[in-house]
């Protein structure tokens, strides 16, 4: 796939990150200039984010969650993050 992808001018890691996101109908998030919001890093306990390598970065609403995630299609993650809310009554 990356050498399709480089065949049409896709060589740098944040514009394969801004296609997959375009892709997939995701926001993009920057950590360098959107920093995580102190009360979202804190809906997720710290070993559940680091199992799935995600970062709670802002409370978007009562009901949702804004994630960076490095696999945004694992939804073994998804669930568990979905369980633990619930089961928090956070959603």
């Amino acid at each position: 796939m990356h050498g399709n992808l480089d065949r049409l001018g896709f060589d740098g890691e944040i514009e394969m990150r801004d296609l997959r996101a375009g892709l997939l109908g995701l926001p993009v998030i920057d950590l360098h200039t959107q920093k995580p919001d102190p009360v979202a890093l804190k809906l997720l306990p710290p070993a559940l984010a680091k199992r799935h390598q995600l970062l709670p970065v802002s409370l978007l609403s009562r009901s949702e969650l804004l994630l960076a995630a490095y696999e945004t299609e694992n939804l073994v993650a998804l669930d568990q993050v979905r369980a633990h809310l619930l089961s928090a009554q956070i959603t």
